[in-house]
Protein backbone atom coordinates (compact mmCIF):
# COMPACT_ATOMS: atom_id res chain seq x y z
CA UNK A 1 0.00 0.00 0.00
CA UNK A 2 2.88 2.35 0.68
CA UNK A 3 4.29 1.59 -2.77
CA UNK A 4 0.83 2.32 -4.20
CA UNK A 5 0.78 5.71 -2.44
CA UNK A 6 4.25 6.70 -3.64
CA UNK A 7 3.59 5.37 -7.14
CA UNK A 8 0.35 7.35 -7.31
CA UNK A 9 2.15 10.55 -6.34
CA UNK A 10 4.85 10.01 -8.97
CA UNK A 11 2.31 9.16 -11.64
CA UNK A 12 0.24 12.24 -10.80
CA UNK A 13 3.26 14.51 -11.21
CA UNK A 14 4.06 12.87 -14.55
CA UNK A 15 0.51 13.53 -15.73
CA UNK A 16 1.06 17.25 -15.14
CA UNK A 17 4.27 17.42 -17.18
CA UNK A 18 4.25 14.82 -19.95
CA UNK A 19 2.27 14.81 -23.21
CA UNK A 20 0.15 17.85 -22.41
CA UNK A 21 -1.06 20.39 -24.97
CA UNK A 22 -2.64 23.84 -24.63
CA UNK A 23 -6.35 24.16 -25.39
CA UNK A 24 -7.83 26.59 -27.89
CA UNK A 25 -8.01 30.26 -26.94
CA UNK A 26 -11.81 30.26 -26.89
CA UNK A 27 -11.94 27.27 -24.52
CA UNK A 28 -9.28 28.86 -22.30
CA UNK A 29 -11.33 32.06 -22.05
CA UNK A 30 -14.45 30.06 -21.17
CA UNK A 31 -12.51 28.07 -18.58
CA UNK A 32 -11.24 31.26 -16.94
CA UNK A 33 -14.81 32.52 -16.81
CA UNK A 34 -15.93 29.31 -15.10
CA UNK A 35 -13.14 29.72 -12.54
CA UNK A 36 -14.40 33.21 -11.73
CA UNK A 37 -18.01 32.07 -11.52
CA UNK A 38 -17.16 29.28 -9.09
CA UNK A 39 -14.77 31.51 -7.10
CA UNK A 40 -11.86 29.10 -7.38
CA UNK A 41 -9.16 30.83 -5.36
CA UNK A 42 -6.18 29.09 -6.94
CA UNK A 43 -4.73 29.80 -10.38
CA UNK A 44 -5.80 26.72 -12.33
CA UNK A 45 -4.41 25.58 -15.67
CA UNK A 46 -6.25 23.67 -18.38
CA UNK A 47 -4.55 21.27 -20.80
CA UNK A 48 -5.35 18.42 -23.12
CA UNK A 49 -3.45 15.27 -22.22
CA UNK A 50 -2.48 12.23 -24.21
CA UNK A 51 -2.12 10.24 -20.98
CA UNK A 52 -5.36 11.15 -19.20
CA UNK A 53 -8.19 8.86 -20.21
CA UNK A 54 -10.95 10.88 -18.53
CA UNK A 55 -11.16 14.54 -17.42
CA UNK A 56 -9.47 14.97 -14.06
CA UNK A 57 -8.18 17.51 -11.56
CA UNK A 58 -4.58 16.99 -10.50
CA UNK A 59 -2.58 18.46 -7.61
CA UNK A 60 -3.52 20.88 -4.83
CA UNK A 61 -0.82 23.56 -4.67
CA UNK A 62 -0.64 24.07 -8.46
CA UNK A 63 -3.91 22.59 -9.69
CA UNK A 64 -4.31 21.45 -13.27
CA UNK A 65 -7.39 20.21 -15.08
CA UNK A 66 -6.58 17.64 -17.77
CA UNK A 67 -8.86 16.75 -20.66
CA UNK A 68 -8.19 13.61 -22.69
CA UNK A 69 -7.42 14.17 -26.35
CA UNK A 70 -10.66 14.24 -28.29
CA UNK A 71 -12.92 15.18 -25.38
CA UNK A 72 -13.24 18.76 -26.63
CA UNK A 73 -14.50 17.62 -30.02
CA UNK A 74 -16.61 14.67 -28.86
CA UNK A 75 -18.51 16.43 -26.06
CA UNK A 76 -21.04 19.19 -26.81
CA UNK A 77 -20.23 22.59 -25.30
CA UNK A 78 -22.80 22.35 -22.50
CA UNK A 79 -21.61 18.88 -21.48
CA UNK A 80 -17.96 19.96 -21.58
CA UNK A 81 -18.74 22.93 -19.34
CA UNK A 82 -20.59 20.63 -16.92
CA UNK A 83 -17.51 18.41 -16.68
CA UNK A 84 -15.23 21.41 -16.16
CA UNK A 85 -17.49 22.71 -13.38
CA UNK A 86 -17.30 19.32 -11.70
CA UNK A 87 -13.49 19.33 -11.83
CA UNK A 88 -13.31 22.92 -10.58
CA UNK A 89 -15.51 21.86 -7.67
CA UNK A 90 -12.86 19.28 -6.74
CA UNK A 91 -10.22 22.02 -6.77
CA UNK A 92 -12.30 24.46 -4.76
CA UNK A 93 -12.98 21.79 -2.12
CA UNK A 94 -9.26 20.83 -1.98
CA UNK A 95 -10.27 17.23 -2.67
CA UNK A 96 -6.82 16.28 -3.99
CA UNK A 97 -5.27 17.13 -0.61
CA UNK A 98 -8.05 15.42 1.32
CA UNK A 99 -7.77 12.34 -0.89
CA UNK A 100 -4.03 12.17 -0.24
CA UNK A 101 -4.67 12.20 3.52
CA UNK A 102 -7.40 9.61 3.04
CA UNK A 103 -5.06 7.31 1.12
CA UNK A 104 -2.48 7.71 3.89
CA UNK A 105 -5.08 6.60 6.46
CA UNK A 106 -5.85 3.55 4.31
CA UNK A 107 -2.15 2.73 4.31
CA UNK A 108 -1.77 3.08 8.09
CA UNK A 109 -5.01 1.29 9.03
CA UNK A 110 -5.05 -1.25 6.19
CA UNK A 111 -6.15 -4.00 8.58
CA UNK A 112 -9.40 -2.31 9.66
CA UNK A 113 -12.44 -3.08 7.44
CA UNK A 114 -14.36 -0.09 8.82
CA UNK A 115 -11.67 2.24 7.47
CA UNK A 116 -12.10 0.83 3.95
CA UNK A 117 -15.89 1.03 4.18
CA UNK A 118 -15.80 4.63 5.40
CA UNK A 119 -13.19 5.56 2.79
CA UNK A 120 -15.37 4.21 -0.03
CA UNK A 121 -18.34 6.15 1.30
CA UNK A 122 -16.27 9.34 1.46
CA UNK A 123 -15.23 8.94 -2.18
CA UNK A 124 -18.84 8.39 -3.25
CA UNK A 125 -20.12 11.42 -1.35
CA UNK A 126 -17.22 13.52 -2.65
CA UNK A 127 -18.44 12.96 -6.20
CA UNK A 128 -22.00 13.76 -5.14
CA UNK A 129 -20.84 17.02 -3.58
CA UNK A 130 -19.04 18.07 -6.75
CA UNK A 131 -22.06 17.13 -8.84
CA UNK A 132 -24.22 19.32 -6.61
CA UNK A 133 -21.78 22.22 -6.89
CA UNK A 134 -21.86 21.92 -10.67
CA UNK A 135 -25.67 21.93 -10.60
CA UNK A 136 -25.64 24.97 -8.32
CA UNK A 137 -23.65 26.89 -10.95
CA UNK A 138 -26.22 26.72 -13.75
CA UNK A 139 -25.65 23.14 -14.92
CA UNK A 140 -28.71 21.10 -15.83
CA UNK A 141 -28.87 17.63 -14.20
CA UNK A 142 -29.63 15.91 -17.50
CA UNK A 143 -26.64 17.65 -19.13
CA UNK A 144 -24.22 16.37 -16.50
CA UNK A 145 -25.79 12.90 -16.61
CA UNK A 146 -25.33 12.75 -20.38
CA UNK A 147 -21.73 13.94 -20.05
CA UNK A 148 -21.00 11.16 -17.54
CA UNK A 149 -22.65 8.63 -19.82
CA UNK A 150 -20.49 9.72 -22.75
CA UNK A 151 -17.36 9.61 -20.60
CA UNK A 152 -18.21 6.07 -19.50
CA UNK A 153 -17.26 4.90 -22.97
CA UNK A 154 -13.65 5.79 -22.17
CA UNK A 155 -11.60 3.38 -20.06
CA UNK A 156 -11.15 4.88 -16.62
CA UNK A 157 -7.71 5.91 -15.41
CA UNK A 158 -6.44 3.62 -12.60
CA UNK A 159 -4.68 6.44 -10.76
CA UNK A 160 -6.25 6.73 -7.30
CA UNK A 161 -4.87 10.18 -6.41
CA UNK A 162 -6.36 12.18 -9.29
CA UNK A 163 -9.94 13.45 -9.19
CA UNK A 164 -11.51 11.88 -12.29
CA UNK A 165 -14.81 13.27 -13.55
CA UNK A 166 -16.41 9.84 -13.70
CA UNK A 167 -15.37 8.96 -10.15
CA UNK A 168 -15.15 5.32 -9.15
CA UNK A 169 -16.34 2.77 -11.66
CA UNK A 170 -18.98 1.13 -9.48
CA UNK A 171 -20.69 4.37 -8.47
CA UNK A 172 -21.19 5.93 -11.89
CA UNK A 173 -24.64 4.44 -12.52
CA UNK A 174 -25.77 5.52 -9.05
CA UNK A 175 -24.55 9.07 -9.73
CA UNK A 176 -26.45 9.22 -13.03
CA UNK A 177 -29.62 7.93 -11.34
CA UNK A 178 -29.18 10.50 -8.57
CA UNK A 179 -28.84 13.34 -11.09
CA UNK A 180 -31.88 12.29 -13.08
CA UNK A 181 -33.93 11.87 -9.88
CA UNK A 182 -33.51 15.58 -9.03
CA UNK A 183 -31.23 15.40 -5.96
CA UNK A 184 -31.50 17.81 -3.05
CA UNK A 185 -28.56 20.19 -2.99
CA UNK A 186 -28.55 20.31 0.81
CA UNK A 187 -28.52 17.36 3.24
CA UNK A 188 -31.43 16.79 5.58
CA UNK A 189 -31.06 17.07 9.35
CA UNK A 190 -31.19 13.28 9.64
CA UNK A 191 -28.37 12.84 7.12
CA UNK A 192 -26.23 15.47 8.81
CA UNK A 193 -26.78 13.87 12.24
CA UNK A 194 -25.95 10.40 10.90
CA UNK A 195 -22.71 11.56 9.24
CA UNK A 196 -21.67 13.49 12.35
CA UNK A 197 -22.32 10.44 14.56
CA UNK A 198 -20.31 8.14 12.26
CA UNK A 199 -17.34 10.53 12.18
CA UNK A 200 -17.33 10.88 15.99
CA UNK A 201 -17.59 7.10 16.43
CA UNK A 202 -14.75 6.37 14.00
CA UNK A 203 -12.53 9.07 15.51
CA UNK A 204 -13.13 7.76 19.02
CA UNK A 205 -12.33 4.20 17.94
CA UNK A 206 -9.06 5.18 16.27
CA UNK A 207 -7.95 7.38 19.17
CA UNK A 208 -8.85 4.68 21.74
CA UNK A 209 -6.79 2.06 19.90
CA UNK A 210 -3.90 4.46 19.52
CA UNK A 211 -3.89 5.29 23.24
CA UNK A 212 -4.27 1.69 24.41
CA UNK A 213 -1.15 0.09 25.94
CA UNK A 214 0.69 -2.44 23.81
Amino acid sequence: LLFRLVGGLVYTQRLKRLDIFPVSESLQVRFDTLCEQMAVGKATLLFESARARVPMAVSYFKPVVLLPLGAVTHLPCDQLEAVLRHELAHIKRADCLVNLFQTLMETLFFYHPAVWWLSNRIREEREHCCDDMALHHHTQPITLARALTNLQEVTMNPNNLAMAATGRKGGLSARIHRLVANPRLKPSILEFTLVFAVVILMSSTVLTRAAAPQ
